[in-house]
């Protein structure tokens, strides 16, 4: 039997999920990079905050840029999956680049607010961000690019992902 000993909110950066640039063919999901849950731990995508008596969630970030210093961003679909140890993935949120992208600093106003979602990731389940460009992936051209594809700049200091998560220790 599993019991859940402590719970507490925090956030994965883009450093959790990918360490290279990442190669964004059009008109297919790609997957950005993937966060592994750890050995004694469940995490839930989003957190959920009480503020002045009812219940929100926290402010998410993930903006993404091309190797030519552009944010794809129009025509760009960013997804969150949760996938167990075999592949066997369900989406948990999906919002276009643009929302994803709308405030860097944390707001309550202009920010996309992720609530905890009831599925959890566990040992070796993974947290994924995949992305989905279309023709104009923002400044871009992707048909003006080398084989059709963008390639997001991970050294950019403008590539950045907050994405909230609870984080749950289990012991067995």
């Amino acid at each position: 039997m599993s019991v859940v000993s402590n719970k507490f909110q925090t956030s994965l950066g883009k450093d959790d999920f990918f360490t290279a640039d990442v190669k964004v063919p059009k008109g297919i999901w790609t997957l950005v990079g993937e966060y592994t849950c750890p050995a004694q731990q469940e995490i839930a995508v989003g957190v959920t905050e009480i503020i002045n008596g009812g219940a929100t969630g926290m402010a998410s970030y993930v903006r993404l840029d091309d190797t030519s210093g552009s944010q794809l961003k129009s025509n760009c679909r960013i997804r969150i999956k949760v996938v167990d140890a075999n592949d066997q993935g369900q989406v948990v949120v999906e919002f276009s680049a643009a929302q994803w992208s709308a405030s860097a600093t944390p707001s309550r106003t202009a920010s996309l607010l992720l609530h905890e979602d009831s599925r959890r990731v566990q040992e070796d389940s993974k947290i994924q961000i995949w992305i989905y460009a279309t023709e104009d992936a923002g400044g871009i051209d992707i048909d003006d690019l080398v084989n059709d594809q963008a390639v997001i700049d991970y050294s950019d200091s403008d590539t950045d992902i907050n994405l909230p998560i609870t984080r749950y220790t289990v012991t067995r």
